[in-house]
């Protein structure tokens, strides 16, 4: 894996991971475990789904199956406001409000 730094390697970063299809796949890969719905509320995501790496990206997090979660806009944003916080990985993953 190559490791970047800095703000135009981050962009570099990002962009890479969008042009890809390896990020796809994992997010598919997501998308049919998880069952489109909310793995905190269980409420069915539809097209707003939001994509959330457990351990953050800037944080040195991984683009992998068991770093990623589906939530939907409302959990995704309770976890960046830091009300919800989302302990152990994809499999164990424990919600505490």
């Amino acid at each position: 894996m190559t490791r970047w730094t800095g703000p135009t390697a981050r962009a570099r970063a990002k962009r890479a991971r969008k042009k890809g299809t390896g990020y796809q796949h994992v997010c598919a890969a997501v998308d049919a475990r998880d069952g489109d719905t909310c793995r905190c509320c269980s409420a069915w995501v539809g097209e707003a789904r939001h994509h959330h790496h457990i351990i953050f990206r800037s944080q040195r997090g991984t683009d992998t199956l068991d770093n990623l979660l589906l939530l939907c806009a409302r959990c995704h944003e309770a976890v960046h406001q830091h009300t919800l916080t989302i302990s152990g990985d994809a499999t164990t993953a424990v919600f505490t409000w």
